[in-house]
């Protein structure tokens, strides 16, 4: 088995990045919307707040999520508002 790494989250695109080509978990339904809501947060189309519910929604999903302050191997943490 794989040792996964904390990764903490600083700006929108490092999260469309991550949902793109680093995500390690579920890719299913939420995972979809994550992506396609944070893509449309960066032209400015959806509210970051939203992006960054429908991400933190999909790591949930995925089992890879913690929020910040769980400094833990194997979770992943947007720290941004993703404005």
């Amino acid at each position: 088995m794989l040792a996964r790494m904390a990764v903490r989250l600083r700006s929108q695109r490092r999260a469309v990045a991550f949902l793109l080509s680093e995500w390690p978990g579920k890719r299913g339904r939420l995972h979809g919307l994550a992506r396609q809501a944070c893509l449309e947060a960066l032209e400015g189309n959806v509210a970051g707040d939203l992006a960054r519910t429908a991400f933190v929604d999909a790591a949930r999903e995925a089992d890879i999520y913690k929020g910040a302050g769980h400094a833990k191997r194997g979770i992943v943490y947007p720290t941004c508002k993703m404005r």
